[in-house]
């Protein structure tokens, strides 16, 4: 898969979490993983721009 940004992606991630949805999969069945959390900002914009509750986790410090 292509994007042209991370706009893009996230627009097409937050589709297919909605239409996971519609079918009937729960939100808590449903994740994204980022190497980094400063990677997930477009997402949880999107995310919230739509109504689509998320959580977020941290990773492990080293």
């Amino acid at each position: 898969l292509f994007f042209k940004d991370v706009y893009e992606e996230a627009e097409w991630v937050a589709d297919l979490i909605k239409q996971h949805m519609d079918e009937g999969m729960p939100l808590s069945h449903q994740c994204v993983l980022f190497r980094s959390m400063y990677l997930s900002i477009p997402l949880q914009s999107e995310l919230s721009k739509r109504n689509i509750p998320y959580e977020t986790y941290g990773g492990l410090k080293f």
